[in-house]
């Protein structure tokens, strides 16, 4: 391991060089057995989260078709996707991107429960969001975030 001043370092293991500093990973291409390059991408100091914040949590809303709105830590620069799910039902159901970057920014989201999927119900509704980021088609990771609302007759 080599110091490349005061916050980097160069690391050498089986032919992998990493540049490490405090902000970011550099990776360089290895060669597996196919001498099949690879590259090692990190996400850095990017911290994936998401949040449902309409309806807040807590509330009630009309038995019925509902549309709720979140936000999620992915950006244009990151391979994220964010899926809903209703009293862990599955399969989790795509959400619509609403980003500033296009369809694949999920920054800003949206989706309506419907019949097609699930209406809300009378008594507690748990709504769960997830993102799930990923580097060469790989999971890297998800997180979730999920509210009650209390669904009632109208």
């Amino acid at each position: 391991m080599a110091r490349l001043g005061r916050h980097a370092f160069v690391i050498t293991v089986s032919g992998l060089t990493l540049v490490l500093s405090t902000f970011n990973i550099l990776a360089t291409p290895i060669l597996i057995e196919a001498q099949v390059p690879v590259f090692i991408k990190a996400t850095g100091n990017h911290t994936i989260g998401v949040r449902i914040v309409s309806p807040k949590a807590n509330v009630t809303v009309p038995v019925g078709p509902l549309t709720i709105h979140g936000i999620s830590s992915d950006t244009p620069q990151t391979n994220c996707k964010v899926y809903v799910d209703w009293n862990d039902l599955k399969p989790m159901q795509n959400v619509t991107a609403k980003g500033p970057g296009g369809a694949n920014d999920y920054s800003n989201w949206t989706y309506t429960y419907t019949q097609n999927y699930h209406l809300m119900a009378p008594g507690i509704n748990e709504l769960t969001s997830k993102i799930t980021c990923f580097d060469s088609h790989t999971n890297l990771t998800s997180k979730y975030y999920s509210v009650n609302i209390t669904g009632i007759e109208k």
